[in-house]
């Protein structure tokens, strides 16, 4: 048996038992939510917010979504939303899961809350589910097993899904330090504490600001990254 989350995200499941109120539906409450969670987080979403924000009493959700954690599978695939057509256009397996990882990264990013969701078991809403198809699509034209494409499609979520964390959690440091010269100091600190004997290969990086927290910095490692993994397959289809 489906979770009722999962299930409405397919359509499966009727709305209302008591009848449905006019200007109310599952959509709403989900789009509503998801205002929310972009503006305050994961934290200001409870099923009182919701309804405060569309002009109704929390009961009256329960009508349409049965429970927070049922609201939060479908924030969770509304989030993703639909796959960009974009990826299909781009040439080769290679250029295509890069298409397809940047657009996994930038989605989440665009909801970084995502990212808080706990995930308890394999994609099974709509939107998931397509996201992952388009993934293995993107790989049916190699010799890899289907294990191997499965395997791949998740590494490249992972990798797409820890980045976009990564960032969130940067870009928050950022705003919340007071001046660009304190995050100066902070770095002459950093360096100050890794003599160069001790730390030969590290103290040279800090120096140089090599963990310098700018825009340049996120996107270069995780472009780093995916690019390591898109070779590892490569040089595993060549072998």
């Amino acid at each position: 048996m489906l979770p009722a989350g999962v299930a409405l995200s397919w359509g499966l499941v009727p709305t209302g038992t008591r009848g449905p109120k006019p200007g109310m539906s599952v959509a709403k409450i989900v789009e509503a939510a998801i205002q929310l969670a972009d503006r305050g987080g994961l934290a200001a979403v409870s099923m009182k917010s919701v309804a405060d924000r569309l002009g109704f009493t929390a009961m009256s959700l329960y009508r349409y979504i049965s429970s927070k954690e049922d609201l939060l599978i479908l924030m969770l695939d509304a989030g993703f939303g639909a796959v960009p057509a974009s990826i299909n256009l781009a040439h080769g397996w290679q250029a295509q899961c890069r298409a397809w990882t940047e657009a996994v990264y930038y989605r989440i990013l665009e909801h970084s809350w995502v990212t808080d969701i706990p995930i308890g078991s394999a994609p099974m809403t709509y939107f998931q589910t397509r996201w992952l198809e388009s993934a293995l699509q993107a790989l049916s034209g190699t010799a890899l097993s289907g294990r191997e494409k499965l395997n791949t499609a998740l590494t490249l979520s992972s990798l797409a899904m820890a980045n976009a964390r990564l960032t969130r959690d940067m870009r928050q440091g950022r705003n919340q330090q007071s001046s660009r010269d304190e995050s100066e100091r902070f770095e002459a600190a950093l360096a100050s504490l890794l003599p160069a004997a001790e730390f030969p290969e590290l103290a040279p990086l800090v120096q140089a600001n090599a963990f310098s927290d700018d825009d340049g910095a996120e996107h270069e490692h995780f472009e780093f990254a995916m690019e390591l993994v898109l070779e590892g397959v490569a040089a595993r289809l060549r072998d």
